[in-house]
């Protein structure tokens, strides 16, 4: 049962709690594998970032000097980040000194219909209590496996192989020893793709962003017809809980593939994808909050060559758009 896995969630999140490389080759819920590395850690990181999994490329190498974990997860929304750091500062009982937050156009969407974080959903009820926000109703997890719980950012691609096979986890000493379809979690918390993945030709990337933006409705965009106030309000305590303990607030915007920017920039269906970005810059302005990215890749000076896909760079171009810091 993809839902009872917790001998998984015991091996993966051990591995990377002792400081070492896993494979893994299976579908699983990434909330609560990041849970159980929460759980099963005691460091307390200079640096925690927070995002979906175009910010799992983000690793402790783009720092100077400071430890780092990322406990970014797939289609992560701002309830995903509240839940994982309310679980991280409840097992600590202290702050990071930074914390980096990947903000997707869709963190300020009500209508997403990710439900995802709901397996969170005891740690984002006591990080709303916190901050003093009424929590969102918490609804039945849908129960199509395949299109909540993806194990890593680009899964869908052997889905079909997984169905039929058991999943396997294993400690690796380098991504080399990976096989073609592991995906793998470094000890940083930053990912590792599947080579399959990785090895994508210019081609195959081109086709794939076309096809991403060829749906009725493009990822999390839907009824995107206006910025969410509670998103908003929710965005804006969590900020402000973090400066009053202290903590350095960084944003990272993540570029899409220069084909599917182009596409939502043209498109007056997404218009509100980019009131989100300027919605997001603004404030980062006014609370002196540093930005790194952009949703615009020709601002950041990446092209098709850069992606593996309409929306994922590939995992090392990330010093092409997050300076080191």
């Amino acid at each position: 049962n993809i839902f009872g896995h917790n001998k998984f969630m015991e091996q993966a999140g051990t591995i990377v709690a002792q400081g070492n490389i896993v494979a893994i080759n299976a579908n699983h819920d990434e909330r609560l594998l990041q849970k159980k590395i929460i759980e099963l850690t005691d460091e307390n990181y200079d640096v925690l970032i927070f995002g979906s999994s175009r910010s799992m490329l983000l690793k402790e190498s783009l720092f100077s000097n400071e430890s780092v974990h990322n406990y970014s997860v797939s289609g992560s929304g701002l309830q995903d980040d509240l839940a994982l750091l309310t679980l991280y500062i409840e097992s600590r009982h202290q702050y990071p000194k930074k914390v980096v937050l990947g903000l997707d156009p869709w963190v300020l969407n009500e209508n997403s219909g990710d439900t995802r974080w709901q397996s969170l959903s005891d740690s984002y009820l006591k990080g709303m209590q916190q901050l003093g926000l009424e929590p969102e109703k918490i609804g039945q997890m849908k129960q199509d496996k395949y299109k909540q719980l993806i194990s890593f950012p680009y899964i869908k691609a052997s889905l079909s192989a997984l169905k039929n096979h058991p999943g396997t986890v294993r400690q690796v000493a380098s991504e080399d020893e990976m096989s073609d379809t592991e995906g793998g979690m470094n000890p940083d918390g930053s990912h590792i793709e599947q080579r399959c993945i990785a090895n994508r030709t210019d081609v195959e990337v081109e086709k794939d962003a076309q096809s991403y933006v060829s749906d009725s409705i493009v990822y999390q965009m839907e009824k995107y017809n206006e910025l969410s106030n509670k998103r908003i309000l929710l965005l804006t305590k969590l900020v402000d809980n973090l400066k009053v303990n202290g903590v350095e607030v960084i944003f990272y915007l993540p570029p899409y593939h220069p084909y599917v920017y182009e596409q939502l920039f043209a498109n007056p269906q997404y218009n509100t994808f980019l009131k989100a970005e300027t919605y997001i810059r603004s404030m980062a302005k006014d609370n002196g909050i540093t930005v790194y990215g952009a949703y615009n890749p020709k601002e950041l000076g990446v092209d098709n060559s850069d992606f593996t896909d309409g929306m994922h760079l590939r995992y090392d171009r990330a010093s092409k758009v997050f300076k080191v810091i």
